[in-house]
C-alpha cells in the first residue's frame, strides 16, 4: 500500500509504502528525505488532524499510517502518527502548537509498550499534559469497537 504523507498545510511531500504479505520486504518504505521531507519533523494526519486537535484541545498519537487510518474512519479527527520514526522533538513541537494534551494510543506489545515509555519522556520534556489509552486488539481494532 502507499500512504501520501502531506505537509501541515496539506501538500503532498512524500510517499510512505507498507508491505501487504508479511513475508515481504522491506515492511515499510517511504520517500527518501528532501529538502520539504524530513521525517522527523512530518507527523502524518496533522493537515487533517490540527482543527480537530484545536477544537478538542488533545492529540491522540498512535504508531502508523494504518492506525490513524482505523482510528480516523472511526470518528477520532484528532489522530497523528510519526512518520516511521521514533518521535522526536520537532514533532512534538508541531503538536504543541495546536495542544499541549496528548493521548498516546499505541499498540498492546512489547514494541508499543516501549515506544510509549519514550514517547512519554519526550513529550513530559516539552511540558505536554500526557494520558496513554490501552485498547485490547491496539488502536485499530480499538477504535472499531
Amino acid at each position: 500500500l502507499m500512504f501520501p504523507i502531506h505537509n501541515e498545510s496539506g501538500k503532498v511531500i512524500a510517499f510512505g509504502g507498507r508491505a501487504l504479505r508479511s513475508d515481504e520486504e522491506p515492511k515499510y518504505l517511504n520517500s527518501p528525505e528532501t529538502a520539504i521531507y524530513k521525517k522527523s519533523h512530518t507527523l502524518y494526519n496533522l493537515h487533517r488532524a490540527k482543527e480537530s486537535i484545536r477544537k478538542s484541545d488533545r492529540v491522540v498519537l498512535v504508531e502508523g499510517y494504518m492506525d490513524v487510518i482505523g482510528v480516523y474512519a472511526a470518528g477520532v479527527r484528532q489522530v497523528v502518527a510519526s512518520c516511521g520514526t521514533a518521535l522526536t522533538e520537532e514533532q512534538v513541537r508541531s503538536m504543541k502548537r495546536h495542544s499541549t494534551h496528548v493521548v498516546i494510543n499505541f499498540d498492546p506489545d512489547n514494541a508499543g509498550a516501549n515506544g510509549a515509555e519514550r514517547t512519554t519522556q519526550k513529550l513530559l520534556a516539552e511540558g505536554m499534559q500526557i494520558r496513554v489509552l490501552e485498547l485490547e486488539g491496539g488502536p485499530v481494532a480499538g477504535a472499531l469497537h
